[in-house]
């Protein structure tokens, strides 16, 4: 019997356990087959230089249950078939471990919008949740995840230090400043620092949610400026 490559082998592990189970067929295709696939080729310049053409594949198997992860592989003979079969098995290895239901410090969905749902969120076993994601939580979600206490860092926040690093590099381009990653790293963490305080400040003040407290926050001081500079540019 001829070896089986990498993706036979997670076909040949799924279909034997899809027969315990009664599935539609087409749930079943569907399961077959990655929801996306990506080969990029890109040219490499060697110390001898000589032009080398190296091919990368990155493949998402299922987003049903949130974000696509893996598989990850570096060598000379990675093909296709293999990183596909590595994007199933971590299709599986994320089911099984309901990752979102894991009891830890602090989860950080970080990829995709809509992740925690009124579906899951009394799941959720986090102490602290950091949104780098933007929008990963839906509002219904909101209240169960407050009502249970867990302590939210919302996404406009969270995820706020991409626009501040961002202003910094405009800040450099303007002045001709070319300051070092520990300078720029020191201004990131003061303003990061400082709005974090601000938002928890104005949660405990008004009595209300993290999220909410930031949108207060942010709401105010556009409508505050728009106020002084008027509606027309």
């Amino acid at each position: 019997m001829a070896e089986l490559n990498a993706f036979q082998n997670a076909l040949a592990q799924f279909d034997k356990a899809v027969a315990h189970l009664n599935l539609k067929r087409g749930i079943v295709e569907l399961l077959r087959h990655p929801k996306r696939e990506f080969t990029v080729n890109f040219p490499v310049k060697m110390d001898s230089g000589d032009i080398r053409i190296f091919t990368g594949f990155r493949v998402h198997h299922s987003t049903a249950l949130g974000a696509t992860k893996g598989g990850i592989r570096f060598h000379q003979d990675v093909t296709l078939d293999e990183v596909r079969a590595l994007a199933m098995w971590m299709t599986w290895k994320c089911s099984l471990e309901e990752l979102l239901a894991l009891k830890v410090d602090v989860l950080i969905p970080a990829a995709l919008e809509n992740q925690i749902t009124s579906g899951n969120a009394d799941k959720v076993q986090c102490k602290v949740l950091a949104e780098g994601a933007n929008g990963p939580t839906m509002p219904e979600a909101d209240d169960l995840l407050n009502a249970q206490g867990v302590f939210i860092i919302p996404d406009i926040l969270c995820n706020g230090g991409g626009v501040v690093v961002s202003y910094l590099e405009w800040v450099q381009d303007l002045q001709a400043f070319f300051w070092e990653e520990e300078e720029i790293s020191r201004h990131l963490e003061r303003h990061v620092t400082k709005a974090f305080r601000c938002v928890v400040a104005e949660a405990e003040k008004r009595r209300i949610d993290n999220r909410t407290a930031a949108q207060v926050l942010a709401i105010q001081r556009v409508a505050e400026v728009t106020l002084i500079r008027g509606i027309y540019p």
